[in-house]
């Protein structure tokens, strides 16, 4: 499928219970350059972080929510840049992360 928004549909209902409950009020988060991230994400506010330092909160989002190939493009795009600053990137899996975390214990 190259329609984004039956996803978007899909899981806008789990966005909503926990980002609009009495409890998820806004914070902010400080980073090292004086930027400012605002999230009201209290389960998995690191999301919002990694997507505002990597700038996907700043693509257009009638391209992002209209228009698949737009995303592939932005995709591919990153994709290369993390295979040009990640050595091995291409092998990397959940498994690998696993494995790097056990020898830290």
């Amino acid at each position: 499928e190259r329609d984004v928004l039956p996803f978007v549909k899909q899981f806008a209902p789990s966005y909503t219970s926990f980002l609009n409950v009495t409890w998820a009020t806004p914070f902010a988060l400080q980073l090292p350059d004086n930027r400012t991230l605002i999230t009201r994400d209290h389960n998995y506010p690191l999301d919002d972080l990694y997507c505002f330092v990597n700038g996907w909160y700043s693509l257009d989002r009638a391209q992002t929510l209209n228009n698949f190939s737009y995303l592939e493009e932005v995709s591919d795009r990153y994709c290369n840049h993390l295979a040009q600053t990640v050595p091995g990137y291409y092998n990397i899996s959940i498994i690998f992360f696993g494995k790097f975390n056990e020898r830290w214990r």
